[in-house]
């Protein structure tokens, strides 16, 4: 065995020897999405100096590959490369090289921002914070559109018809949109008398015809006080 647990082995084809090393694989490649920050990382307990790695991302659409001799590596430029890219579903497949030899690639599960696809992971946004305000009878809930907070969105999405479609409950029986030219997103709504302070927002990101949207994480608001402040807001799983 050579040294880091490459394998060798000894063949002898048409009277010639050749030395084939095996490479250990890497372990644990997995890929987590926080907000719009997707990485992919992964273990190897037998690193060499001259140990790299080969990050290759497929697909149903474009397919990207790049060299690392780190543990992980950020996707995101890639997948929000345009609107057909975060759409996708995608996996990653890292495999190990040292000295010349290559493991077997090692897959991670599928994953998507497109929630219609079918994958192992679905990757979900953060809406930018919120804020409720209530004035007698009538409440109030607006945010920044994620479509101009986020450079990501502002950079991969190129259709003028794309919206912000989101509810708030309780107090909001339909979707409201909010369009591409909107900086902010703004919902009033009288407040039921038994439903409490607190709302929920839930929403997408929807191309022209909403056929196929993007999860905004369901979100909790509260009043803003007296002073101005903004609400408390939290991520709730869906």
């Amino acid at each position: 065995m050579q040294p880091g647990g490459a394998i060798s082995v000894l063949l002898l084809i048409g009277g010639v020897s050749a030395v084939i090393a095996a490479v250990p694989p890497p372990e644990k490649v997995d890929v987590t999405c926080q907000n719009l920050k997707t990485t992919v990382s992964w273990d190897y307990s037998e690193d060499q100096p001259q140990t790299s790695f080969t990050v290759a991302l497929g697909g149903s659409g474009r397919h990207f590959e790049t060299n690392t001799t780190d543990h992980q590596y950020d996707l995101s430029p890639f997948i929000w490369g345009s609107e057909q890219q975060y759409m996708d579903l995608h996996y990653v497949t890292v495999t190990a090289i040292q000295g010349g030899n290559w493991s077997e690639p090692v897959e991670s599960k599928t994953f998507s921002f497109n929630t219609l696809k079918t994958v192992n992971v679905k990757c979900e946004l953060d809406f930018p914070p919120a804020n409720l305000t209530v004035r007698e009878s009538v409440a109030t809930v607006t945010f920044q559109n994620p479509l101009h907070v986020y450079k990501e969105l502002k950079e991969a999405v190129r259709d003028d018809s794309a919206s912000i479609k989101f509810r708030v409950s309780p107090g909001g029986k339909s979707d409201q949109t909010c369009s591409l030219t909107q900086k902010v997103c703004r919902y009033d709504f009288k407040l039921p008398e038994d439903g409490g302070m607190c709302v929920k927002l839930e929403g997408r990101l929807c191309n022209s015809n909403c056929l196929s949207w993007v999860v905004f994480k369901e979100t909790k608001i509260c009043p803003s006080d007296s002073t101005g402040k903004s609400g408390n807001h939290q991520n709730m799983l869906i």
